[in-house]
């Protein structure tokens, strides 16, 4: 049994190097009719919102960027990783899990927040590749 943390949740997507890690702007869950993201809400269609950029402050998004920078250099998440978060009233951070192989689907929050920045599917699958066969070689 875990206290609840009563605030918005958060998933941060990171690409790149280790030592070089690009983030990609946050993105908030918001579920529609359910008061928690459970399994209906993040696999039906229109059950959840996903608000990019996330509706927080610049001090809180340059934090949470920061510390999940932080996160993904110290324990190597490269080439990338899909990070959950949740932020209480005070705008403490509370990382809930790191997906290292996050989602694909037309559903899956890391390609969202990649094109909300620009990038398309075929060239985050590309970039990826790219960095994955790098980082192995």
């Amino acid at each position: 049994m875990e206290d609840y943390i009563d605030g918005p949740e958060l998933t941060v997507s990171i690409i790149g190097k280790r030592l070089q890690p690009v983030v990609l702007p946050h993105v908030q869950i918001a579920p529609v009719a359910q008061q928690f993201y459970d399994y209906k809400a993040k696999y039906t269609k229109g059950e959840t919102n996903y608000i990019i950029p996330a509706r927080i402050n610049d001090e809180l998004t340059a934090k949470l960027a920061e510390q999940a920078s932080t996160l993904y250099r110290a324990i190597d998440f490269s080439p990338y990783v899909r990070m959950d978060a949740k932020l209480d009233a005070a705008g403490n951070i509370y990382f809930l899990e790191a997906n290292t192989l996050p989602g694909f689907t037309a559903l899956s929050l890391v390609p969202q927040a990649a094109a909300a920045c620009g990038i398309s599917y075929t060239e985050l699958l590309l970039l990826l590749l790219y960095l994955a066969l790098e980082t192995r070689l």
